[in-house]
């Protein structure tokens, strides 16, 4: 081949080239919007690293994951972050890098599920506030999985809690506080002592208290052992949750048969009860992810027989609603649900809510985060929502991609925690002020499909 046929076969290629490149930047909304479907369709029981949201094809132009344990040491972190909310803008929430950094000796896998406690609601951010606990995988140590930040030490490096791999070793998952009434030893009368539930995938169930101590523990025992020739899924839980002054706790078998049992709350045993399954009608889920007793329209504190419980039924993109009581341990009342799809809002994770404001915020794994004002007296059974946090499409870069857990700080603020890969945020509220536009890179700068580099997730 003579050096006029080289030439001429590298223009037609060029040629080629810039044809596809034009139709494919023309096509991308329709690219995006299939991964979105993609998504919406994932119905993996798992969160394991074969999820096909755990592919290097990002979902928006600033999704490009950095190959990074650390989630604050991204050079993309000095940037502002703002994200407003309320009516004309009344307040945002502006992401604080240099809160809650990791020790060195971390290597952040998953971050799963978060534990705040309700002190100080008056705080000065730094100076006061309430302690957070998070529970994570380690990618190499089985011995890590519980963190805490105290007040005033939310800019150093996170304590260690827990007893190691006992507690550790598996998939920590579910993190659910509840506060229990304990007759003192000495007799004098009770006290209100704050417990933590963890939900490990790897059918390993503990209580312990709030600094990691083990109260007790219950592993590889199914609820409903399943006959060899079953074609039942395994037992995979997923979270806790339970009244304040019931002896019940109820476990979401979320990653498994979509059951919510229920267990004792002082031995770990399981009382013989259970609703839901898999499916999509009224009563079931598909993927029971995590559950929520909801006591905000409860007259008063021991008032456990008027609230609610709610199942994140995260494929079904839902949130059920059901009656429960402890003097009727039997009863599971369902008394309707809430589907998330009108809001563009996927796979919810979980929901908590705000100790005074009443507000709840639900992650979405699809990548947003919702907060919702409390609903109101003619719709029980409604949150309202108040505004959408685009997580993924302002912060992908950083890797927050999936968002799994998040809980507001009693001052408003709140954390969040991301699963493939696992990041750690704090969000700051801020009242009034404007909020900084983002800039976006010229198409000059990016790839055919518009985006910068980008590297698979791992």
């Amino acid at each position: 081949m003579n050096r006029n046929q080289l030439v001429f076969l590298n223009m037609v290629s060029a040629t080629v080239f810039f044809i596809l490149r034009h139709l494919i930047w023309i096509e991308r909304p329709n690219f995006q919007s299939r991964i979105h479907q993609l998504q919406q369709q994932w119905t993996e029981d798992n969160d394991d690293s074969s999820s096909i949201l755990q592919t290097s094809i990002p979902v928006n132009d600033d999704s490009v994951v950095t190959e990074n344990d650390k989630h604050n040491d991204s050079e993309n972190s000095t940037r502002d972050y703002n994200f407003a909310f309320g009516e004309n803008k009344a307040y945002f929430y502006k992401y604080e890098p240099d809160r809650l950094p990791l020790p060195d000796s971390v290597s952040l896998q998953n971050a799963h599920g978060i534990y705040v406690s309700n002190d100080c609601s008056d705080q000065d951010h730094l100076e006061c506030g309430p302690t957070i606990v998070i529970t994570y995988q380690d990618k190499v140590d089985d011995s890590k999985c519980l963190l805490q930040w105290k007040a005033g030490e939310y800019d150093q490096p996170a304590k260690f809690l827990g007893p190691g791999s006992s507690l550790c070793a598996g998939v920590p998952h579910g993190l659910t506080a509840m506060e229990e009434v304990d007759a003192k030893k000495d007799g004098k009368g009770a006290r209100t002592t704050t417990y933590l539930y963890h939900a490990n995938n790897d059918q390993h169930l503990s209580k312990t208290t709030a600094d990691g101590e083990v109260v007790w523990t219950n592993q590889y025992q199914p609820p409903v052992p399943l006959d060899k020739n079953s074609t039942e899924p395994e037992f995979k839980p997923t979270w806790f949750a339970g009244q304040p002054h019931s002896p019940y706790i109820y476990l979401a078998d979320g990653y498994g048969t979509s059951r919510i049992y229920q267990y004792y709350k002082s031995n770990g045993t399981y009382a013989g009860r259970y609703f839901g399954g898999i499916g999509t009608d009224d009563g079931f889920f598909h993927t029971s992810h995590a559950i929520s007793w909801d006591g905000r329209n409860s007259d008063n504190d021991d008032d456990d027989g008027h609230s609610t419980m709610i199942v994140c039924d995260r494929e079904n993109h839902r949130l059920s609603y059901f009656a429960i009581d402890p003097k009727q341990p039997e009863k599971f009342e369902f008394l309707g649900q809430q589907n998330m799809e009108p809001y563009n809002l996927y796979q919810p994770c979980n929901i908590r809510y705000h100790p005074t404001t009443k507000q709840a915020i639900i992650p979405f794994l699809e990548g947003s985060v919702g907060i919702f004002n409390p609903p109101n007296p003619d719709e029980p059974l409604v949150q309202p929502l108040e505004g959408i946090l685009n997580i993924t499409d302002q912060m992908g870069k950083l890797g927050f991609l999936h968002p799994h857990d998040a809980h507001f700080l009693p001052n408003g603020d709140f954390v969040l925690v991301t699963w493939a890969p696992g990041r750690i945020g704090y969000f700051r509220k801020v009242e009034g002020g404007k909020v900084e536009e983002k800039k976006s890179a010229a198409p000059s700068d990016r790839d055919p499909f518009g985006h910068a580099n980008t590297t698979s997730i791992q």
